[in-house]
């Protein structure tokens, strides 16, 4: 389906001299100041209206944008999406056509913030991760943890857990290598870690070794769900670079504070966790805030809510380890974690419906988030 509108150009200069250009800019949401130029995205947003199907409205007037990509060529960008856009004019009339389904619109700033991927590089170049994950019979936390962080770009995966874990994960995990957690404290060769999905609460001997085992050789750290517990109960033991990503409970938690006052109070509370706990923090939901031990915070647009299901935790934790394993500090792994994690929701709720989405479903959208990082 294609929407089509024509605008006759006097039109829009009629409106001016009566109604004032500030009106029609304001109007049409543009800065603009040709009547020529005006009547095109007049005629734009009526086509994506009609594409809609919706017909022309307050939303689409003050909402929908038009760009230029770097050869010209106009697209119409409403909501998260992006749809193809042709502007003609003919004559007294400005004409424009709008097609397709509108794809995802992608964060051009966010994917130069990738870190880089050189041409002669090597599995060693993207960097070895650490994952500590899945207490005995809980390999489904590990197993997508793991798989998240190889879609996210980790060089090596090296999956620490129960003994009794093993051959389980071995059978289901090809690229990753498994190894014993214990076996993790006599191992010199980690970039980064990621530590906490179901690790369970009866390990406190081993996670207060870990803990120093992290502080001592400074390694770039993720901390996340059960692994929070350990941070309230320990306190931060020297860790000094380390990212945590608590849902509110957990961060009301991490406070001893309801859940409601991290709700009302979310970039006071990502403040104060930061500050209680001398870390960097995601407070994850809708609009996830990443906040740093700086004062820096960014407030994550991507996602929806299909991404309210059991191991979407996981997987973020795998994607912030493997950006941090690639070489990112804590806030910029942080940062490219919540939107590349969001953004492959959105992409996958294209193909499915939000109700149906699962985890693993987010570590398949995975393939596609970087695709354009190939053509930037």
């Amino acid at each position: 389906m294609s929407g089509i509108d024509i605008v006759r150009i006097n039109r829009i200069i009629e409106l001016i001299e009566r109604r004032g250009l500030d009106f029609v800019q304001n109007m049409l949401n543009t800065r603009e100041e040709s009547p020529e130029t005006l009547a095109g995205i007049f005629a734009s947003k009526e086509a994506l209206g009609k594409h809609l199907g919706s017909g022309i409205n307050k939303n689409i007037l003050e909402n929908s944008i038009i760009l230029k990509d770097e050869k010209g060529k106009p697209s119409i960008i409403f909501g998260k999406k992006k749809y193809e856009l042709s502007i003609s004019h003919d004559g007294d009339y400005a004409i424009a056509i709008v097609t397709g389904k509108g794809g995802i619109m992608v964060d051009k700033d966010l994917i130069k913030l990738l870190p880089g991927r050189p041409s002669n590089a090597n599995k060693a170049t993207f960097g070895r991760l650490g994952i500590v994950a899945g207490q005995k019979g809980m390999i489904g936390c590990a197993k997508i943890s793991s798989r998240a962080a190889m879609r996210a770009g980790a060089g090596y995966v090296y999956l620490f857990s129960e003994e009794e874990n093993k051959t389980s994960l071995e059978i289901c995990l090809d690229e990753e290598i498994i190894m014993g957690r214990e076996d993790l404290l006599f191992f010199c060769t980690i970039d980064a870690l990621a530590v906490g999905p179901g690790i369970g609460y009866s390990s406190e001997e081993y996670m207060k070794k870990l803990f120093s085992y992290i502080a001592e050789r400074n390694i770039r750290t993720v901390l996340d769900a059960d692994g929070l517990y350990y941070l309230k109960k320990f306190g931060n033991v020297g860790i000094n670079q380390l990212i945590i990503t608590p849902h509110p409970m957990e961060a009301a938690r991490l406070l001893s504070k309801d859940v409601s006052y991290i709700m009302k109070n979310r970039l006071k509370s990502a403040e104060e966790i930061s500050q209680k706990y001398s870390c960097d923090v995601i407070i994850k939901g809708e609009g996830s805030l990443v906040y740093n031990k700086n004062g820096d915070y960014y407030i994550n647009e991507s996602g929806n809510n299909g991404l309210a299901t059991a191991g979407t935790g996981d997987v973020l934790t795998g994607i912030i380890g493997a950006f941090l394993a690639n070489g990112c500090d804590t806030y910029r792994a942080g940062k490219l974690g919540v939107y590349f994690h969001g953004l492959s929701a959105d992409i996958m709720a294209q193909k499915i419906s939000k109700r149906a989405m699962i985890a693993s479903d987010i570590i398949e959208g995975l393939k596609y988030v970087f695709m354009e990082e190939d053509y930037a």
